[in-house]
């Protein structure tokens, strides 16, 4: 069986599947298909942080947590982000 290919998705996205954005709902939901998708420690403090500052707090780290639980996360070290720089 061929592995799936990983797809990182950033906070901006995640934001936009979080308020509803049509066009991102849709193409997230086309991703999944082929794909594993994920997200990195760094874009789930984002999320978080924007949740934890909202008006309505509850809710919406409810919901963060609800779509972080169907992505996998991709975490990082020291190794990794020295390797990034280089590579960039």
């Amino acid at each position: 069986m061929e592995e799936m290919e990983k797809i990182i998705i950033d906070t901006d996205i995640l934001i936009d599947l979080l308020r509803g954005i049509q066009r991102v709902v849709e193409k997230i939901r086309n991703f999944e298909i082929q794909n594993e998708l994920g997200t990195t420690d760094i874009n789930t403090f984002e999320l978080y942080w924007g949740a934890y500052k909202s008006r309505y707090q509850e809710k919406e780290v409810a919901s963060a947590k609800g779509v972080l639980n169907s992505l996998f996360l991709a975490s990082t070290s020291e190794d990794v982000m020295e390797t990034a720089a280089k590579l960039s």
